[in-house]
């Protein structure tokens, strides 16, 4: 129904990110929402995505790489930043 891609991008734009500007994603999984905020702060921003799972983080690194997308990921734990 859409839903996926709906929900992905609310959050970047109430957040109202903008060229250069910085964005967390904490709990990132596989870097969609990530992907999301790059896209808002171009390469001229900075996004950093976090997970505790490293399986996760490499599907994240592997689609950013495919897009040429900038973006930061981080193994680390949520509860610990």
């Amino acid at each position: 129904a859409g839903l996926h891609g709906r929900w992905r991008r609310a959050p970047p734009a109430a957040a109202d990110l903008a060229a250069g500007g910085r964005g967390p994603d904490v709990c990132t999984g596989t870097g969609d929402l990530a992907l999301e905020l790059a896209a808002r702060v171009t390469p001229s921003g900075e996004v950093v995505g976090v997970d505790f799972a490293d399986e996760m983080l490499v599907r994240a690194r592997a689609k950013a790489a495919a897009r040429g997308v900038p973006v930061d990921f981080r193994q680390g734990d949520a509860l610990a930043l």
